[in-house]
């Protein structure tokens, strides 16, 4: 019987196919896509023990305010990997450009305290310094729950680990250097306490995060195929 890891390999690379094929509205668009559904219906069953992972990698990992990663699949067109976020963890208020990112908490409580809709696309940010986004509603998600961002709905975001947490990330494309790196920023208007739904805010461009220090760490779970 086939493992529900790669079940989701087999859904995402489908989804990966029509991406291919058709363009960006595929990924606009995506709960509208059958290959879309099928992979959160595959997702919806995925647990971290699926993955085969040796025992004591949660405890290794998921030592308080660290964070690590685990990269499982790496193409052009598909980043898959594990995020172990250790208590009081964050990761800064960044994006991911042009992209689709879904993402499956495994265990623990994520929150997600900035989540912003870039108003515009700029083909190199760096060169304007500052952008314009759109605050949305700050949101907690628990083990089992699944979310996304497109490019233009909650594309800018930072969250914290409210509780040892892991993270499935599969993004689609997947970074590209000089086409589509991550960018970070930093919050020019209020503080996002003291923001509300909708609310306009300014935020800067930085070259590097802050204060952010990523473990990257080798995966010896199950093997998986990727057609």
């Amino acid at each position: 019987m086939q493992s529900n890891v790669q079940t989701v390999a087999d859904k995402v690379a489908a989804f990966v196919e029509r991406f291919c094929t058709e363009g960006f509205g595929v990924i606009m668009d995506c709960l509208q896509v059958a290959e879309y559904q099928e992979l959160l219906f595959a997702l919806n069953a995925l647990t971290f023990e699926d993955f085969g992972l040796s025992a004591g990698t949660k405890e290794k990992l998921l030592k308080p305010r660290e964070l690590s990663c685990m990269t499982i699949m790496n193409s052009p067109m598909l980043s898959m990997g594990l995020l172990f976020m250790g208590e009081g963890s964050e990761i800064p208020l960044h994006d991911h450009p042009g992209m689709l990112v879904t993402s499956k908490v495994l265990a623990g409580e994520l929150f997600t305290f900035s989540r912003m809709d870039l108003m515009e696309i700029e083909d190199d940010p760096l060169e304007a310094f500052t952008a314009e986004a759109v605050f949305r509603e700050e949101a907690t998600f628990t083990e089992g729950d699944i979310f996304n961002l497109t490019p233009l709905n909650g594309n800018v975001h930072c969250f914290r680990a409210t509780r040892p947490t892991i993270i499935l990330d599969l993004l689609t494309p997947n970074y590209e250097q000089d086409e589509r790196d991550c960018n970070y920023y930093r919050l020019l208007s209020k503080s996002a306490g003291s923001l509300t739904n909708g609310a306009k805010v300014n935020l800067q461009y930085l070259l590097s995060p802050e204060q952010m220090t990523m473990n990257v760490v080798k995966y010896t779970g199950t093997p998986l195929r990727f057609s």
